[in-house]
């Protein structure tokens, strides 16, 4: 009858470990830091698509169809993971050249918060150049469809990217805001996470791709979203943390939000909103 050898290795220490008496001192510092913490300081970094006109394509950084990094301005690969910690719709307005208006984004809110709008402080669901009431008109014959609305429906998916981490490396939060092409696709994701994930957004990995498509407007690259396998611990743990801190500070995104997103065809069908 064979016994099992006793087992030789010696475990080793975790020299990052504190004695207890100091683990306490650091609980109630971490604490405080973190209530110190300026909301205003808090960035997380847009997640963008690269497309031909990209800057960070047009710069030599990144790659057509590769995800961007818009604060680093690096290129991602056309494939990654991504654990999602909060959703939200916001508002894009692509800008006015000839009125000298710049683009610029809304996240989370109802009502135009931009002064210098005609309609400022009132629902974007009223506003003329949102999608909703842009369609009506359009499809009363009131105006032509040219390039689209003015102001485009986002979904935003704000997150942690898995991929292209090197050992011990943490994945930085950041916010994937889609539009436009890429409206079929968010709302699919949406769905899955209030519908099957029923609120745990962070119960999944994701995983997103890019494919090149044709339009009458060119070329250009779309989102495809695939559930993937289940969340390790860490992964949930870190999507928690991060959920927690966009519902409680008002977190900015930075980078450059050009909406490059191309405008689809007009909608045939009365009341139509997936542009």
């Amino acid at each position: 009858m064979s016994q099992t050898k006793p087992s030789t290795e010696v475990a080793v220490p975790d020299e990052s470990a504190l004695p207890a008496e100091l683990a306490d001192l650091e609980a109630s510092l971490v604490g405080q830091n973190q209530t110190e913490v300026d909301a205003n300081d808090i960035q997380i970094p847009l997640l963008k698509i690269g497309q031909s006109l990209t800057d960070e394509v047009q710069q030599g950084d990144a790659d057509a169809g590769e995800f961007i990094n818009a604060l680093t301005r690096e290129g991602l690969g056309t494939q990654i993971e991504f654990v999602v910690a909060g959703y939200q719709k916001g508002r894009f307005f692509h800008g006015d050249r000839k009125a000298n208006r710049r683009a610029r984004k809304a996240y989370g809110v109802r009502n135009v918060p931009w002064a210098e709008d005609p309609h400022f402080g009132e629902p974007f669901t009223e506003h003329p150049d949102a999608e909703e009431k842009y369609s009506e008109r359009v499809n009363a014959n009131e105006i032509e469809w040219g390039s689209g609305p003015p102001i485009s429906t986002t979904y935003d998916f704000t997150g942690h990217v898995l991929s292209g981490l090197n050992e011990g490396e943490e994945p930085i939060p950041v916010c994937l805001s889609l539009m436009r092409t890429n409206s079929r696709a968010a709302k699919k994701w949406a769905t899955i996470l209030q519908a099957v994930l029923r609120g745990k957004f962070w119960d999944s990995v994701f995983v997103l791709t890019t494919e090149r498509v044709q339009a009458n407007a060119g070329p250009h690259y779309v989102v495809s979203v695939k559930q993937g396998r289940k969340t390790t611990a860490v992964e949930k743990q870190r999507a928690l943390q991060l959920a927690q801190v966009i519902r409680s500070q008002s977190v900015s995104v930075v980078g450059d939000d050009d909406g490059e997103s191309k405008p689809t065809a007009q909608p045939v069908a009365e009341g139509a909103l997936d542009v």
